[in-house]
């Protein structure tokens, strides 16, 4: 049930903030995986060696990939 107060106060809001306010709530709601993964798992202070260790794991070159997807983009947009 509305009031006549209730109304007169979100007129008075720009429709851009009503809408980001409501966005904010929802992401605030629903948790993704990867944030539910990264709060269990996230250290104040992680050693540099594990990071390294960590990155080395990881298959494939990263500048490879970022060239083909950067030549990939520039073929759709040439065509």
């Amino acid at each position: 049930m509305k009031s006549e107060f209730d109304t007169t106060v979100v007129e008075n809001i720009p429709q851009g903030i009503i809408k980001a306010t409501i966005q904010l709530a929802v992401i605030k709601a629903k948790k993704s995986p990867l944030i539910e993964y990264m709060q269990k798992n996230i250290k104040r202070e992680v050693d540099i060696n594990e990071v390294r260790s960590r990155l080395a794991k990881i298959s494939g070159s990263l500048s490879q990939e970022i060239i083909e997807g950067r030549a990939e983009r520039t073929y759709a947009v040439n065509k």
